[in-house]
């Protein structure tokens, strides 16, 4: 029963950071609202959780990049393939847009500016306009064509499965708490209260002791 309140407790917790950060991704509630709930469709097509699939949307946004669920699904596949996560990719990618290839290199993507142009090496040489959209484009091609259906084949592993039940349990959790956020919260503060006030008591206990020995 502790666990299943401290996840409950977690999850609520979570979902209330992604909702003020997805308010300011996409600029009112209403528009956090249906985002969000896109998201959480994206998230049962892929073996990443919610939070990864929101933490990716968001990183994108705020970068000025495209947050679409095609290019969530590419990156997915790319990192699905390469054995690494979701994040890490949009973090490369992130960079990437700024001209920082470092953490391509992690994923085997190689890199040379050239002036005008970037040259890619991965698999073949490509050459592309050195331009964030061109670089991003390139990139979102990789988990459209290379590694297309990477994240699908994931979806059909233990892996993936056990992220869909992970998500499953958020979404019911969440769900419980748009009832009992509320009562739950004012619980923690009253909690808080009383085990400050504990502190304080007994802070002073040992003081007057101390003092009665000197």
């Amino acid at each position: 029963i502790g666990l299943a309140i401290r996840r409950l407790v977690g999850d609520i917790a979570k979902m209330q950071t992604m909702t003020i950060q997805l308010e300011t991704a996409t600029g009112s509630v209403g528009a956090a609202q249906i985002k969000f709930k896109e998201l959480v469709q994206t998230a049962s097509e892929l073996p990443v959780s919610i939070q990864d699939v929101t933490k990716a949307f968001i990183k994108l946004q705020n970068m000025g990049l495209d947050p679409t669920k095609n290019t969530i699904v590419s990156f997915t596949n790319t990192a699905s393939a390469l054995g690494k996560t979701l994040q890490q990719f949009v973090e490369a990618v992130a960079d990437a847009g700024t001209r920082e290839f470092e953490r391509l290199k992690e994923f085997g993507i190689m890199t040379r500016n050239e002036g005008e142009n970037i040259r890619f090496i991965f698999q073949n040489e490509t050459v592309v306009k050195n331009t964030t959209d061109n670089i991003v484009k390139y990139l979102t091609g990789l988990g459209n064509v290379e590694f297309a259906g990477a994240a699908t084949k994931q979806m059909e592993t233990i892996s993936g499965a056990a992220n869909n039940l992970g998500d499953a349990f958020f979404q019911l959790n969440t769900a419980l708490g748009e009832d009992a956020g509320g009562i739950i919260q004012a619980m923690l503060q009253q909690t808080t209260h009383a085990v400050k006030l504990t502190a304080k008591a007994v802070s002073s206990a040992f003081f007057d002791s101390d003092l009665d020995k000197r």
